[in-house]
């Protein structure tokens, strides 16, 4: 029993200096353990399975590892490693770690078209291919790689888009054959007014203030009207849902005589949000020939967007105001027998839009949408014929070689409806109020107006997760001339 007792004493004291020893070393031990963790910048969640190559630095050894469910994974290297990630759906990592610390990098996730929400042509915003309409989307790295500075250089190579340039008139365009009159173009759902020749001109839709652009080929009469017989064009402009303070600014130079800047500074309080952008665009000119005018005339652009938004758990409330002027020089070319004389003309746009966006949804899941909004277009001609040799210039006598054409349009719009992708039974139903004036020497009278003013609706079944229908109707009533009822049907299978 003595000779039991003194070997468990020993026993105890061998155990105790063993665990004093590996807690002295446990420190030591553990700060060798080397973790990287992986997350995903925008929502913080960790990236699982991404495919991790380790390099060290001292022994030139490769080892690959795969992170875990945690996004974790351990570099195994002992001295400085280069560390490359990659995993699908988001852009790769190639870094340099030192040895013995533990690092925490976050991958930025890749846009890809089935993530990108859309709202033209639907009650609310949904993703792009839950959408029963077939949208193309191009977003913001899309305009930034086409180097796009209006909505004409950015729609230049989409297919079925048809665009032709006139030296006055601007850029028109056609979907599918069907002409400019037939497509609605939109700015965050506000049409945009000012025809010449039944067409907007695109170069004037400045894009650089947008977040993306979307396009949807085919009828949309059912909720935009008779003038979206082949399409809808909906330019939707930026906004700052998450910082507090942010400030930006470009600049876009061309050697053919094209020279842009624009910038923006927004704030962001609680639930209140400001934001201004400013630009201005510059174009030279530019003529293959050696007379005097040129198929491509100098231009000069100016644009202003100031918007307040309040958002609530439930509901968002946004006014916003924009502001397009643009000076364009058509040089005449010499005149005979008099070679120091010519007849320049210039032409001055205006467009001012204000418009009152209020967005709610309701506790029972409906939601409501009301959209009211004035815009105004004026385009004006002078001519005037200037001694080249004096540079000194007169308005012409001619009264026809002037000209003021000046746009007005109320609009207001009320939908409300439920849509949830739970359900296999969504509806919506609306009021459309559109009131559009017109003076100027070109219009018959020199001033005539038109209303139209609508309901529709339309349901969307789901009888599975494949396919789904939505028929629609339309009922207007228009003071210049009657319009039947308006029926569509769309299926997505």
């Amino acid at each position: 029993m003595i000779t039991l007792g003194i070997y468990n004493k020993f026993l105890c004291k061998k155990w105790a200096l063993t665990v004093a020893l590996f807690s002295a070393m446990a420190p030591g031990l553990f700060s060798q353990s080397q973790e990287v963790k992986l997350t995903d910048s925008k929502s913080s969640q960790p990236v699982a399975y991404a495919t991790v190559l380790f390099v060290d630095l001292g022994t030139k050894t490769e080892y690959f590892k795969v992170s875990d469910e945690k996004g974790m994974v351990v570099n195994p290297c002992k001295n400085s490693a280069i560390i490359k990630v990659s995993c699908i759906g988001y852009s790769s990592i190639t870094d340099t770690i030192a040895s013995g610390k533990s690092y925490d990098l976050s991958m930025m996730p890749l846009v890809f078209s089935l993530d990108e929400v859309v709202v033209t042509g639907n009650f609310r915003p949904q993703r792009a291919d839950k959408s029963i309409y077939n949208i193309k989307v191009v977003g913001q790295q899309k305009i930034a790689e086409q180097g796009a500075n209006n909505l004409k250089d950015l729609l230049t190579n989409q297919v079925n888009l048809s665009i032709s340039q006139d030296p006055a008139l601007g850029s028109s365009l056609k979907i599918k054959g069907l002409t400019g009159n037939n497509v609605k173009i939109l700015v965050d759902g506000v049409p945009v007014i000012g025809r010449m020749g039944g067409n907007i001109d695109l170069t004037q839709l400045n894009l650089y203030n947008i977040d993306h652009v979307e396009m949807v080929e085919g009828p949309m009469s059912v909720i935009y009207g008779s003038d979206a017989l082949a399409g809808a064009i909906n330019i939707i402009t930026k906004e700052n849902k998450n910082s507090n303070f942010g400030l930006t600014t470009n600049a876009y130079y061309e050697t053919a005589g094209t020279y842009n800047i624009d910038g923006n500074v927004n704030f962001r309080k609680k639930r209140h949000s400001v934001s201004l952008s400013l630009g201005r665009n510059f174009f030279d000119g530019f003529s293959t020939d050696t007379l005097r005018s040129q198929s491509w005339k100098p231009k000069e652009q100016y644009n202003g967007d100031l918007y307040y938004m309040y958002t609530h758990d439930r509901a968002k409330i946004k006014y916003q105001v924009s502001y397009m002027h643009e000076t364009l020089w058509d040089k005449g070319n010499l005149m005979e027998p008099r070679y120091f004389t010519a007849f320049d003309s210039w032409f001055y746009s205006k467009r001012l839009n204000n418009r009152l966006d209020y967005d709610r949804t309701l506790k029972n899941g409906m939601s409501i949408k009301m959209l009211g909004s004035y815009s105004m277009y004026q385009r004006r001609k002078v001519t005037y014929l200037k001694d080249l040799s004096t540079m000194d210039q007169i308005i012409s006598p001619n009264a026809a070689d002037h000209d003021t054409t000046d746009f007005n349009a109320f609009l207001y719009r009320f939908v409300i409806g439920q849509e949830d992708p739970a359900r296999k039974l969504n509806y919506s139903m609306g009021l459309d109020l559109n009131h559009e004036s017109g003076t100027g020497k070109r219009i018959i009278d020199n001033k005539q107006q038109i209303g139209d003013y609508a309901l529709f609706t339309s349901l969307k079944y789901s009888p599975s997760k494949k396919i789904s229908f939505q028929p629609g109707l339309r009922f207007a009533y228009n003071t210049r001339f009657s319009v039947p009822p308006v029926p569509s049907i769309n299926i997505s299978w």
